[in-house]
């Protein structure tokens, strides 16, 4: 848990879904031999699904896969900011206005990260319960 997940394991993760999916019969409309089976068809998959949402992006457009996330460029205005803890004017930094990703996480995105939390709950309070019997000897 809380490690980061690069491209390459990334990729390794969809294939394995879609080799999951293809064995419990998830998609019986793509055949057998398509969905699944290579490793490098999930590489490229996800590769152009990256670059297609770096086009739309790129035009100004906006792009919603409802239930997972909604992605936009949205503008940002200039400001300035000042470096280190004491803000004394000394070090004044001035970012300009600039078009950033704009990223919005949806209701299934929300909902794994609340699964998380509750088994974050559940393995403090199974710690907690384990201490407990041992008190009691």
């Amino acid at each position: 848990m809380n490690k980061t997940i690069y491209e390459a394991e990334f990729t390794k993760m969809v294939h394995d879904k879609m080799r999951e999916a293809n064995r419990f019969k998830e998609y019986e409309r793509i055949p057998k031999n398509r969905i699944g089976g290579d490793y490098w068809n999930t590489y490229w998959t996800i590769r152009y699904m990256l670059h297609t949402i770096e086009d739309i992006l790129a035009k100004g457009d906006k792009l919603v896969l409802l239930g997972f996330f909604t992605v936009e460029p949205k503008f940002y205005k200039e400001k300035k900011t000042c470096s280190g803890m004491e803000r004394t004017g000394k070090n004044v930094y001035e970012i300009p206005e600039r078009y950033k990703a704009k990223f919005k996480s949806g209701t299934v995105l929300n909902r794994a990260c609340e699964a998380y939390g509750d088994y974050l709950k559940e393995e403090a309070n199974n710690k907690d319960d384990e201490y407990e019997e041992g008190e009691e000897e």
